[in-house]
């Protein structure tokens, strides 16, 4: 810094260029010597740290993700959805550096937010608007009637998540079970942060057309092992995502105890059998309202040979190097060559030749005919 603003001598306006990709610390270490630099009275108009990105239209931000696993990052700092990045801290380093080179001692509290812009839809369970840009969280609001009363029916929602993708997420759905079908409701969104409440947003209105269905379950009729094999169990299920996203699913014999699952609670799992014989295993998913069931008939023989010690980790014999073998194959078909600057390539030979001869030095290459 010292020697960019000596060589400057005063004669231009100098900027800082991108930086960034680095732990908050040593990003405050920087835009600090930004701040207080001075050779001779000159010092840095600013600094440009790496990166921000705004709003999406349709709810959520844009981001971008580096190779070194840093994020963008989103105004006001999000704490929670930002803390592997550090998003808070980068946030308030860079505004209390402005904040400094303004003549203040520390940043000033954030303007209370604008009012967020809420789009229009066709589901009260894909609610999304344009947040504010201050907006730390959003309560939504519905009514039975455009001009209300209002009932808060969703409270501090966050738009900073992080990898926002607009075509799976959507930043309200309302709740299935409050809701008539058939019925039209009024929505609109206000923004907060610690400085204060936002207006409301304008109002939109959605007719609720939307009938929870079962989920939809597809599972293989019949199976059949022996005792000492156990079995593979693997079902499937569709769902429309009424009255929520969640939804539960399990195994279940209706015996006497001969069956054991290693995860009854999961779709696909292993079962294995105390007893020979015919069993019914039932798959169920249940979405919280309706549920849906499939029986797979499973005939077990007799042992075939020692069983496992434990049929959830189940797998094969382990075999050692000396038992393995390998098969080597050679080609001269585009085989690595060392070059005569002393690289080692995969090109092939033949064309290189033909074209001329190519050599590097350093990052730049030259090809000669």
């Amino acid at each position: 810094m010292t020697q960019d603003l000596r060589a400057v001598g005063g004669q231009k306006v100098y900027l800082v260029g991108e930086f960034g990709l680095l732990p908050a610390d040593q990003l405050n270490a920087i835009m600090q010597s930004i701040v207080h630099s001075d050779v001779n009275g000159a010092q840095a108009a600013g600094g440009l740290i790496w990166g921000f990105r705004g709003h999406r239209h349709d709810g959520g931000f844009y981001w971008h993700k580096e190779s070194t696993g840093h994020y963008s990052y989103h105004l006001p700092g999000f704490a929670k959805e930002g803390e592997a990045n550090q998003e808070q801290a980068v946030v308030d380093l860079v505004r209390t550096a402005a904040a400094q080179m303004a003549g203040q001692q520390t940043m000033a509290p954030l303007p209370k937010p604008e009012a967020p812009l809420l789009r229009e839809t066709t589901s009260p369970f894909a609610i999304n608007w344009m947040g504010a840009a201050v907006g730390r969280s959003y309560d939504v609001e519905r009514a039975a009637s455009p001009t209300g009363p209002w009932t808060v029916v969703g409270r501090g929602i966050s738009d900073g998540v992080n990898e926002w993708n607009p075509e799976t997420m959507v930043l309200f759905r309302d709740d299935y079970r409050q809701l008539q079908l058939g019925h039209t409701y009024y929505y609109r969104v206000t923004a907060k942060n610690e400085s204060g409440r936002s207006a409301p947003s304008n109002v939109i209105s959605v007719q609720h057309s939307e009938e929870n269905q079962p989920p939809v379950v597809t599972l293989e009729p019949a199976l059949t092992t022996t005792q000492d094999q156990g079995v593979e169990l693997t079902a499937s299920w569709q769902d429309d995502g009424l009255p929520s996203r969640e939804v539960k699913v399990g195994w279940q014999h209706a015996g006497d105890g001969q069956v054991h699952f290693c995860h009854a609670d999961r779709a696909q799992t292993r079962a294995w059998f105390t007893a020979p014989g015919t069993y019914a295993l039932t798959f169920t998913a249940d979405d919280g309202l309706l549920k849906s069931s499939k029986t797979v008939t499973v005939t077990v023989g007799e042992a075939a040979g020692k069983a496992p010690a434990d049929f959830c980790r189940y797998h094969g014999e382990v075999y050692g190097v000396a038992e393995g073998r390998l098969t080597v194959m050679k080609s001269d078909k585009d085989a690595l060559t060392v070059g005569e600057d002393g690289f080692l390539a995969h090109l092939p030979t033949r064309g290189i030749r033909s074209a001329g001869r190519c050599r590097r030095r350093g990052a730049v290459s030259s090809c000669s005919m």
